[in-house]
């Protein structure tokens, strides 16, 4: 995921690892699999989707914190296990 470059450290990705019982939730709930939600500082849902799609992210960083890309660095997203 392209992330741009002047928020380095703004952005961190967690992976939540699959597990038996969340899975019978997630079914229960009707929430499918794959999804991923980008919170914001606030703890509220700023995006959510099924597939994070770079250009949308991108679209929401600009807008919302008023922030452009660095076109020429690649992604900076930490991975957090």
């Amino acid at each position: 995921m392209r992330i741009p470059g002047n928020i380095d450290g703004l952005v961190v990705t967690h992976m939540i690892p699959d597990d038996p019982v969340d899975d019978r939730q997630l079914v229960l709930a009707r929430v499918p699999k794959p999804t991923f939600y980008l919170l914001r500082p606030d703890g509220h849902v700023g995006l959510a989707g099924l597939r994070p799609d770079d250009d949308v992210l991108t679209r929401y960083l600009e807008e919302r914190l008023a922030l452009r890309p660095e076109r020429s660095r690649p992604g900076l997203a930490r991975q957090v296990a």
